[in-house]
């Protein structure tokens, strides 16, 4: 898994790299006023300052440690990554549909049973909280109108 790691980590750092240099043909701009190239220039940073701790960790590391981490995904892992991205499409869909404040009930609740697996009672009062407080926020102190749907929420 080590090899895996140093081709992964090499691969990512000079992909990084590239952006990076790329990125600087454009204007960057301040924290104020970003221009063009700000993005990509963090973006890029943050992704070589990464790939390079994958590197550095991958010469590192004991033989024994490797078992632990690796950059390929178990059945479990990979079924939960599944369940997020879906629900995560889902609530685009239902967003319109049903309104606001519903479909972060709905999203909240499917996260926190299936993909983060707290129990029932968790996982309701957590996505009750959640909906009402994101509803509050965004609807009530910022003013920001939101997806009212069939229910009107």
């Amino acid at each position: 898994m080590k090899k895996v790691d140093r081709i992964g980590g090499s691969i990512l750092f000079l992909f990084g790299l590239l952006i990076l240099i790329y990125s600087l043909r454009y204007p960057i701009g301040s924290l104020e006023m970003p221009k063009a190239g700000f993005f990509p220039l963090v973006i890029s940073i943050l992704l070589v300052l990464l790939s390079g701790s994958i590197l550095v960790l991958s010469f590192l590391r004991n033989e024994r440690d490797v078992s632990k981490s690796s950059l390929f995904l178990s059945n479990r892992a990979a079924k939960r990554i599944a369940y997020a991205l879906g629900s995560l499409l889902a609530f685009g869909f239902v967003l319109p549909l049903i309104g606001f404040a519903p479909s972060v009930f709905l999203f909240i609740f499917f996260l926190s049973l299936f993909v983060a697996e707290y129990r029932l009672s968790w996982s309701l009062l957590f996505s009750i909280l959640t909906a009402i407080v994101f509803y509050f926020t965004f609807q009530t102190l910022l003013r920001i109108l939101m997806p009212s749907g069939i229910f009107g929420i």
